[in-house]
């Protein structure tokens, strides 16, 4: 049995001067034997120069590459409300069409 790749931490952070960085750690169970599973882990942080627009925070990954563990795409759009920034993550293989990841200050998650 193959176990779903989990996201189990995520965080934005913005920093004074026009840069932001992103971090997520995935997790995943995977069989080794019959009886016996390990864990893999992976985390990434990248950051670059980021734009405040009405609504949206539009974050660029100046040293992003295809195939690497990181953000999907070199340019992202999370869109900003009163109490939670929203990235929606679109090009997954149907049935599924996008996934969408909510961070949030505690306590307002």
């Amino acid at each position: 049995m193959v176990r779903p790749l989990r996201i189990t931490e995520g965080w934005i952070l913005v920093h004074h001067g026009g840069t932001a960085e992103r971090h997520e750690r995935l997790e995943r169970w995977v069989l080794t034997s019959p009886t016996d599973s390990t864990l893999l882990v992976g985390e990434w942080t990248q950051g670059g120069p980021y734009q405040w627009l009405p609504g949206r925070i539009v974050l660029t990954y100046p040293f992003w590459s295809s195939g690497q563990l990181g953000p999907g795409q070199p340019v992202e759009t999370l869109y900003v409300s009163d109490r939670v920034v929203t990235l929606r993550e679109t090009g997954f293989v149907p049935p599924i069409d996008s996934m969408i990841r909510a961070y949030c200050s505690q306590p307002a998650c």
